[in-house]
């Protein structure tokens, strides 16, 4: 059997919108998303940090000593009906190359942001971090575990770790209008407000944290 395909006579061959959830900006800087634009919200603060799904190399224990990475190019590698993707190639402290990957899906509320570290054996101490810091006020951070959820100031035992915690499936940082809620499958520790400082302050040991509070600001402590 022979089939024939052809377009239909009713119907109109334009190629419809591309409709993007948000208008995004790369720093040509340092390669991460320095800005994050819908409608009249401005989501992304950078006047500390490169922008969110920025990836920062700390070398020792002091986290005010990390670098970012460095931008080389930018490319457009998928660019459809369906999806836009960019891929950011940059270069790192402590490894062979950082690849950013960022998706937009067509009419869908949502990115999909990779951030691909070709690590260095580095065996004297060291910490990988990527930062997210949003543009939001007064806010919650809720943190999902198991199918319920805590908070920085609330759900943990009183000696619970308060300089990173466990995500189980997302986070979520909210005020009272409006929001980002991140789902990482491949990063399971986040910081809430500031990396984790690994000095030996106390007597020779680390100062662990007593307590802690929601901010806009979140690290995936990734090594």
């Amino acid at each position: 059997r022979i089939y024939l395909f052809s377009p239909s006579p009713n119907k109109s061959t334009q190629k419809s919108e591309f409709v993007k959830s948000c208008n995004l900006i790369i720093d040509s800087t340092t390669g991460s998303v320095k800005s994050m634009k819908t409608n009249k919200y401005e989501w992304i603060d950078d006047h500390f940090f490169p922008g969110i799904n920025s990836v920062l190399y700390v070398p020792g224990l002091d986290p005010e000593k990390f670098s970012t990475t460095h931008f080389e190019k930018n490319e457009t590698i998928e660019s459809g009906a369906v999806l836009i993707r960019h891929e950011i190639i940059c270069t790192s402290e402590g490894s062979n190359g950082v690849k950013y990957i960022i998706t937009q899906f067509n009419g869908l509320n949502m990115l999909l942001l990779s951030a691909v570290i070709d690590k260095k054996p580095i065996r004297e101490k060291e910490s990988v971090h990527i930062a997210f810091p949003f543009a939001l006020k007064n806010v919650t951070t809720r943190i999902g575990i198991d199918d319920t959820l805590i908070t920085p100031e609330n759900g943990q035992l009183s000696a619970a770790n308060k300089d990173f915690y466990s995500v189980q499936r997302w986070i979520d940082i909210s005020e009272a209008s409006r929001g980002v809620t991140i789902s990482s499958p491949q990063c399971a520790l986040f910081e809430a407000g500031r990396m984790i400082d690994e000095r030996r302050s106390n007597h020779g040991e680390k100062l662990w944290k007593t307590d802690n509070s929601s901010s806009p600001l979140i690290f995936a402590y990734v090594m």
